[in-house]
């Protein structure tokens, strides 16, 4: 007997006595507490009936014979007690056995209803097990599949992607995933999206448990996203918050001289020079901030930067996409070198032009006034030697040169305002209005603040684009009242020409080949020279409107008064 039994026997002899004598429920209170401590102790049900016989023994050898009957009753209550520990434990272990039985059976419908597969390996690569889901995307019944090596599933241009993967798990210890195509039975490629980590027993490695998700759609949907960006003709890039780049398209390599494998994690801003990353950095955020569609023109710089250091301007055009993982930004890169050329050729062109008209303009306003001034002089001098009547014609003549100088100085301020170069825009714009209105009996309001001061080219474009407009009104509209109407608004100048005439169809007219559209090319050539943009809404019956807006420096806001 080991000393632990020694001591639970005489302590339970000394209950039972205690319990003969009449110490009642106190002493099956200690009965029930020598059980759990036997329990406790590691003793089981045979080692206190064991103690119970023998302390029965003893008594019943010193027991008159009539008392016998008594002293089993009390015995068998006493012992009774003492095991109810016993029968508290296996109840529990019973309930606990059936709940995890029910658990185990919930576990195994769970995975055998799941729609990804769930898988066992071995450390070589063996399947031991795999649910429902192997069998329906595999094409291979279980018992073909467990004992089946992975090697012989995988396709094989995967199958050593797969073995570097086990290898990592195994040197590592992290769980990997990735992905893998596999060879269905019936010969069709499946994709799926691998999570693996090890098995482990006794704090050693003895397997691998995988789940796979057939993701066959979901890669075809992305190798169709990839093929569309290797078609595009502009540079696309795909990046996440944090800038970095995951996906670059071939017209991106050659765009910026790169091959796709530098270009692959690195953040956005190698492509941009370092004066300004700081800001490009900034833009990024706000973006992410409020995610939109933003168009070419617009975007996180408008200078790029090659491999080889060079810079060229580019237009950007930003479009979130939505991915598991969160939102990426598809940012298509267009090199403009050939554009910005051609609008700095239309923009002197312009100049030339402008000065064309400006040299026409003085000639016309001071050498036409001068030989009308010397033509009144003579007919003055030939009035004195003629009679009334010859004298009252010669009047008339008088009256057509004046009108003859109006007109004359009308079409100078038209050509080449003056009023521009000396006072500025707003004042030109106003004494443009009140021309056509005198001229056309239009009513033509301008709104605008007085010190709108921006460059003299831009300036030149607002005028001449306005007036433009002004005339299409006049020709076209049958309106009664235009209003126009200047705001600065920060780095912008933005312009509305607004009509109440009869409208038109704004896609038919400009749909229509060989059409001018109503003055609309040359507005459109003089606006894209300086990197404006305009807009045309009319429909039948509700007039027109024109919205313009040119990116503008900053001026001295004080006119200019000179000449």
């Amino acid at each position: 007997m080991t000393e632990s039994s020694s001591r639970l026997h005489d302590e339970y002899a000394s209950a039972f006595q205690a319990y003969l004598e009449g110490d009642g429920e106190p002493a099956l209170q200690r009965a029930y507490e020598l059980g759990r401590r036997a329990i406790d102790g590691g003793l089981g049900v045979l080692d206190i009936t064991a103690i119970y016989q023998e302390i029965l023994a003893e008594m019943l050898s010193r027991t008159k014979e009539k008392d016998i009957a008594t002293l089993a009753s009390a015995a068998a209550t006493f012992f009774a007690e003492s095991l109810s520990p016993f029968e508290m434990t296996h109840r529990s272990f019973r309930e606990a056995n059936a709940a995890l039985r029910a658990s185990e059976e919930r576990y195994r419908g769970l995975l055998e209803n799941a729609n990804d597969i769930v898988f066992t390996a071995n450390l070589q690569g063996i399947f031991t097990s795999i649910n429902r889901a192997g069998e329906e995307i595999t094409g291979y019944p279980r018992d073909e599949l467990c004992g089946m090596s992975f090697r012989r599933l995988f396709a094989p241009e995967f199958v050593e992607l797969v073995e570097r993967m086990l290898s990592r798990k195994i040197r590592s210890g992290e769980p990997t995933i990735y992905e893998a195509e596999i060879i269905t039975k019936d010969g069709r490629r499946v994709t799926l999206d691998l999570s693996t980590r090890l098995i482990y027993q006794e704090g050693q490695p003895i397997g691998v448990q995988g789940i796979a998700r057939d993701i066959t759609e979901r890669a075809r949907a992305a190798r169709i996203f990839r093929d569309l960006l290797e078609a595009a003709p502009d540079g696309m890039v795909v990046i996440d918050r944090q800038t970095r780049m995951i996906l670059v398209n071939a017209q991106a390599e050659r765009l910026f001289g790169y091959q796709r494998e530098e270009l692959l994690g690195k953040g956005l801003e190698i492509l941009v020079p370092e004066r300004f990353r700081e800001r490009h950095k900034a833009q990024c955020e706000k973006f992410f901030a409020e995610v939109r569609v933003r168009p070419m023109g617009t975007g996180l710089a408008l200078i790029g930067l090659r491999r080889g250091g060079d810079e060229f301007p580019v237009e950007i055009s930003l479009s979130p996409l939505e991915a598991e993982g969160g939102t990426l930004v598809l940012a298509a890169i267009r090199d403009v070198t050939e554009q910005k050329r051609a609008e700095e050729a239309i923009q002197r062109m312009n100049e030339a032009l402008e000065e064309q008209a400006k040299r026409i303009a003085n000639a016309l306003h001071d050498e036409s006034g001068q030989l009308l001034a010397s033509v009144h002089i003579a007919l003055g001098e030939l009035a004195g030697d003629m009679s009334p009547e010859a004298r009252k014609g010669l009047q008339n003549v008088k009256q057509l040169l004046d009108q003859i100088e109006e007109q004359l100085r009308q079409f100078s301020h038209e050509l080449r305002p003056t009023i521009l170069d000396d006072l500025g825009l707003v004042p030109a714009l106003e004494f443009l209005a009140q021309s056509v209105s005198r001229r056309t009996g239009l009513v033509v309001g301008v709104e605008c603040a007085r010190d709108v001061r921006v460059p003299p080219p831009v300036e030149v474009v607002i005028y001449r684009v306005v007036q433009a407009a002004l005339t299409n009104v006049a020709r076209h509209a049958q309106a009664k009242r235009v209003n126009v109407k200047l705001l600065s608004e920060g780095n912008l100048l933005r312009c509305w020409i607004k009509d109440d005439g009869v409208g038109f169809d704004v896609s038919g007219v400009l749909g229509r080949r060989g059409e001018r559209g109503l003055g609309l090319t040359g507005i459109r050539d003089r606006l894209d020279a300086l990197g404006g943009t305009f807009g045309v809404h009319s429909s039948p019956g509700r007039g027109t409107e024109l919205r313009i807006t040119i990116p503008v420096e900053k001026q001295d806001a004080t006119p200019n008064h000179s000449g």
